[in-house]
């Protein structure tokens, strides 16, 4: 028996449970991104906001790359490779501002999506995700005394010069990068333009002969390359670009941007060029 009666009694601090997550948004300014040096939309801004930030213990930002595929198939997956990264202990920053470049020094592509993520996670592990897109506009870079734009967003289906059997949802958004680019190419009036296909060359990823290589660039690729040029040509006259400025040009693989090796970015090989040649 207790001395004190027969009953015994327990009791403890109370227990904080907090199973809602932190209010968390994000803003991006400008609406299209150009980091292209021209002075205009150069730096992306996270504009970040987090109601609670007291409990705020780390976060997280990351920028994605998605490869382009071309494939008439809609099951077919497009590999993402991490791009950019900020983290930090405590609230993020109200702002966080970006000159477009990657970890490793590289430009974003030319009216290509990039995926973003933020991360937020609080004191008692409840976490908050704000997923969302960044949309680089179509950039004009100075090569010399030249004026280029480089596309490979631009998907036609495998191994052809045309969009059949792709998704509305790509038929769509290639005909809006092109009229994009139509009303670029106009702001430059005095100068002639020459479209390039460029592409990869299996035979060179995969170290086949010489004879073999040379077969491929000459019956397949140049011929390729050239129609694909040709088909954006007629789709920049339809949406208001005088005949009269543009030529084409099919270069195969003759210019890689990246080694024919190197798997996860030579997706940016097989691309659309504009050069721009004052008069």
């Amino acid at each position: 028996t207790y001395t004190k009666g027969d009953v015994a009694k327990a009791s403890s601090a109370p227990v904080l449970v907090d199973i809602e997550p932190p209010k968390v948004s994000v803003v991006l300014s400008p609406e299209y991104f150009s980091p292209d040096g021209d002075g205009e939309a150069d730096i992306l801004t996270f504009g970040i906001t987090v109601d609670r930030d007291a409990g705020i213990v780390d976060w997280k930002l990351e920028i994605f790359e998605t490869a382009i595929v071309e494939s008439s198939n809609p099951q077919a997956v497009s590999s993402e490779r991490l791009f950019m990264q900020w983290d930090g202990r405590g609230a993020p920053p109200a702002r966080i501002t970006w000159n477009g470049l990657s970890s490793k020094r590289e430009l974003v592509e030319s009216a290509t999506d990039y995926p973003f993520r933020l991360v937020v996670r609080d004191s008692l592990g409840n976490t908050t995700t704000v997923s969302g897109i960044i949309a680089v506009d179509v950039l004009v870079i100075r090569d010399g005394d030249r004026l280029k734009i480089k596309v490979p967003s631009i998907v036609f289906r495998a191994n052809h010069a045309d969009f059949l059997g792709l998704s509305l949802d790509i038929v769509t958004r290639n005909e809006r990068v092109i009229a994009r680019i139509a009303q670029i190419l106009n702001k430059f009036p005095d100068y002639r333009i020459r479209i390039e296909g460029h592409g990869n060359n299996v035979g060179k990823m995969l170290g086949y002969p010489a004879s073999r290589i040379q077969a491929e660039e000459s019956k397949e690729l140049i011929p390729l390359s050239m129609g694909r040029a040709e088909l954006v040509k007629s789709m920049l006259v339809q949406n208001g670009v005088d005949v009269r400025r543009l030529s084409v040009e099919g270069l195969g693989s003759k210019e890689p941007v990246v080694s024919f090796l190197d798997v996860e970015n030579r997706w940016k090989n097989r691309r659309v060029e504009f050069i721009l040649i004052k008069n």
